[in-house]
């Protein structure tokens, strides 16, 4: 007990004469240490005495928290009697409100050790006024009972010095390298290219307090995401499903969202992008199919004469890709389905006449326009047949206006 108490001592005498420091950027917390005088009374007045007691607390770590560890001597005595003479070693929680610019009020409680007794529980509030400087004068009232001995319920109030010392938790600032096992895509289990790796390399990982990735379509409607607390995993793996269980498309843009931020509130952002490749999939009726959304048509029609340069190369290359693909399959027909949006989907008359009259011609004609480009690369005439399916299937509501253009695709079925 005499080395506590020289320690924090010694401790209070290095805060009180301590020169304010340079502090390196980072969260800043506060060591308290204390020194304080106390007269104490039993609840039933039989008892009185007094205390001295040195204290170190902790502020701030979390929010306005405080908790700290306190060591004194103290006596209590009945008249007439000798004094009870105990050293003590309490622990204590509280957090920290400050009304006015010049005072603090703490509430706290804890658990007190004195001498060979029963723990003693503890609760009671400070005072802390604002002398100079980082010094404050506080008054102290606090009651304390033991269940083993009704000699230790007692009352004390006190006065004492305090002075919390500004420490820097340094921060340093986080260095973030992601790369991507791949930039095409195609989880459709060929063995190449079926998982995506998100690879993260984090310096000063430390500072890290939360993290965040998310993949988008090329629209920015979220796909699926990751989050956490404290650094992000090294590497996150991605078999191409949605949250929904969905997958993704063939021949389709996504983004990659990174956010980090650090234990100050500041944030680091990345992006990247990764294309799917054209690949095959086993649909719910066990049939081999391709969904391609990504080729575009002029509004409302069943050619190319409205695309700019750009989207016409687009189309290009997925047509490119996909003859390759299909030529893996010499021996399947293929089914070209068309598909679109209903635009009155929510007026089943309505509906149904945009279907008949409009939708379903629409979507033939389209499918036939991709029949004529693949013919065109050299696919065999007679493996092809188009079918127009207008608004049948939808994978989203039409009323979904963020996701409804997925609606809007050319389907490839593999026959044998």
């Amino acid at each position: 007990m005499k080395r506590v108490i020289i320690l924090m001592l010694t401790m209070l005498t290095l805060a009180l004469t301590a020169q304010d420091a340079p502090l390196y950027p980072g969260k800043t917390y506060y060591l308290t240490p204390s020194f304080s005088a106390s007269l104490t009374n039993s609840f039933d007045g039989d008892f009185s005495g007094g205390k001295i007691d040195l204290g170190l607390d902790a502020e701030e770590l979390t929010g306005e928290l405080v908790i700290g560890l306190q060591a004194g001597h103290g006596y209590m005595a009945e008249s007439g009697e000798d004094s009870i003479i105990f050293p003590h070693l309490s622990l204590k929680g509280g957090w920290i409100f400050r009304p006015v610019s010049f005072c603090r009020l703490i509430p706290y409680g804890g658990i007190s050790l004195a001498g060979a007794e029963l723990p003693t529980l503890f609760a009671g509030g400070s005072a802390d006024f604002h002398l100079y400087d980082h010094n404050y004068v506080y008054l102290d009232l606090n009651a304390a009972a033991s269940s083993g001995n009704s000699d230790y319920r007692r009352w004390s109030l006190g006065f004492g010095l305090k002075r919390p010392m500004a420490i820097m938790r340094r921060v340093p600032p986080m260095r973030l390298t992601h790369t991507l096992s791949t930039h095409t895509f195609s989880p459709d289990g060929d063995g190449m290219n079926d998982t995506l790796e998100i690879i993260l390399a984090l310096k000063n990982s430390g500072s890290c307090k939360k993290w965040y990735v998310e993949i988008t379509d090329h629209l920015g409607n979220p796909v699926i995401d990751w989050q956490g607390w404290g650094a992000p995993p090294e590497q996150i793996s991605w078999d191409g499903s949605s949250r929904s269980g969905e997958m993704v498309f063939s021949v389709s843009d996504y983004r990659i969202n990174i956010e980090l931020e650090d234990k100050l509130g500041n944030k680091v952002s990345q992006n990247d992008y990764f294309v799917t490749d054209i690949f095959v999939e086993n649909d719910e009726n066990g049939q081999l199919r391709i969904r391609i959304p990504g080729i575009l048509f002029s509004s409302g029609r069943a050619d190319f004469t409205d695309l700019n340069q750009g989207e016409l190369q687009k189309n290009e290359d997925i047509v490119t890709k996909l003859k390759t693909s299909l030529d893996k399959f010499p021996e399947y027909r293929i089914l070209i389905e068309g598909y679109g949006n209903l635009l009155y989907w929510d007026d089943e008359e309505r509906a149904k006449t945009e279907q008949e009259e409009v939708l379903i011609p629409l979507s033939r004609a389209r499918a036939a326009r991709i029949k004529d480009y693949l013919v065109s690369k050299g696919i065999e005439e007679e493996r092809l047949d188009v079918v127009g399916r207008g608004g049948e299937d939808p994978l989203v509501p039409f009323g979904d206006e963020e996701n409804r253009w997925k609606n809007r695709r050319v389907e490839f079925i593999l026959l044998k």
